[in-house]
C-alpha cells in the first residue's frame, strides 16, 4: 500500500470518528432547571399494573408536596423542602421534620419529562439505582 492511500484512509477514518462525536454531542439534552416549577405525574415502568399513582408538585419556594393516591388507602401529602444543585445537577429532599434526606441525580428536566436517579447504599456496601420517570401533568 503507498503512503499516499494509507494517509487518505488514515484522513478519512479521523473525519469519520469526529463526525460521530459531533453527531453524539448535538444529541445530548441540556438540563432546563427553571422547568422544574409544576406538578409531575410519576409513569412507572410498562407492565407494572398500580392501584394509585403519585405526583410531586414543586413549588417556587422549595417546597414539595408528594402527593399518593392508593385505591384501598385513599389520598395522602407529604410536605418537603427541596434544594436544587445546578453545578452537580442534584435534587435535595428533606422531610418536613428534616430528619433525613435524599439526593437525586437529575438526569433529565424539559417542559415534558422529569427523570431522576435516586442511589442508596446498604451494610454490605452495594448500591442499588432507582430512576423515577415523571410527565409533566395537564392542569
Amino acid at each position: 500500500m503507498d503512503k499516499n492511500n494509507c494517509f487518505m484512509k488514515n484522513l478519512m477514518l479521523k473525519i469519520c470518528c469526529a463526525a460521530l462525536l459531533v453527531a453524539g454531542l448535538c444529541g445530548c439534552e441540556k438540563i432546563h432547571f427553571d422547568q422544574l416549577t409544576g406538578t409531575w405525574t410519576r409513569v412507572y415502568p410498562e407492565g407494572v399494573m398500580a392501584d394509585g399513582g403519585t405526583t410531586w408538585t414543586f413549588g417556587p419556594d422549595n417546597e414539595l408536596i408528594i402527593h399518593s393516591y392508593d385505591v384501598r388507602a385513599g389520598d395522602d401529602d407529604v410536605h418537603m423542602t427541596y434544594y436544587l444543585n445546578q453545578e452537580g445537577a442534584t435534587l435535595t429532599v428533606e422531610d418536613s421534620a428534616a430528619i433525613g434526606q435524599t439526593i437525586y441525580a437529575i438526569e433529565e428536566c424539559n417542559k415534558k419529562t422529569l427523570r431522576l436517579r435516586r442511589s442508596t447504599q446498604n451494610i454490605l456496601s452495594s448500591s442499588t439505582d432507582v430512576v423515577l420517570h415523571f410527565t409533566r401533568k395537564r392542569d
